[in-house]
């Protein structure tokens, strides 16, 4: 389904309390970054998100007015992806869609890794103690979200088992993952004990 509107003003998009912006991450080439555009305005340190793109593409804008809308209520956002050309944004009306049933395709190899979610924890985490960044103790890096859609999805998923496993070996926590995988589709929630 579409949506017949033409898109936000890229500079003020969101409908939360922060309009929120879509930049390269400094420093951090691979990745585009969401944020509250006005971050002397925002109350509290940001939750921090790390979003693997559909399909593992390539492009930290695919998915901008989505995860625009999430960092307008106050979280920081690191996509996968440098930012590419507007018309790799999934919200057009002329988006690309699958043809219905077509011969199964030959992918190519993935064009992200598993491992740029967890850059983008690193980095953010870095900027969070760095004097100097504009994130400098404005990020709470207690409060993570690793997600995506479709392939990066199932990234996120990998990156969520890593960590609960680096967890329970630490003693406690929990960690949550969507089972999407194989057909399964149930939200599995996994308390680890110390």
């Amino acid at each position: 389904q579409y949506i017949d509107a033409p898109p936000p003003d890229a500079g003020a998009c969101g409908s939360g309390p922060y309009k929120a912006m879509m930049e390269p991450a400094p420093g951090l080439p691979t990745h585009t970054l969401y944020r509250p555009a006005d971050m002397a305005a925002v109350k509290g340190r940001l939750p921090i998100v790390a979003w693997g793109e559909g399909a593992c593409a390539n492009e930290g804008n695919r998915f901008r007015w989505f995860l625009s809308e999430i960092a307008s209520h106050g979280y920081l956002i690191l996509a996968v992806g440098p930012i590419g050309p507007a018309d790799k944004e999934i919200w057009r009306e002329n988006a690309p869609q699958p043809q219905a049933g077509g011969l199964p395709q030959k992918l190519p190899p993935p064009a992200t890794h598993t491992s740029q979610l967890i850059d983008a924890i690193n980095w953010a985490t870095a900027e969070n103690e760095r004097a100097g960044s504009p994130f400098f103790h404005r990020l709470d890096p207690g409060k993570v979200a690793v997600m995506g859609m479709s392939c990066g999805g199932a990234q996120a998923i990998v990156i969520v088992r890593a960590l609960a496993r680096t967890i329970a070996k630490a003693g406690a926590g929990a960690a949550v993952h969507a089972g999407g995988l194989g057909g399964r589709g149930a939200r599995r929630h996994h308390r680890v004990r110390g």
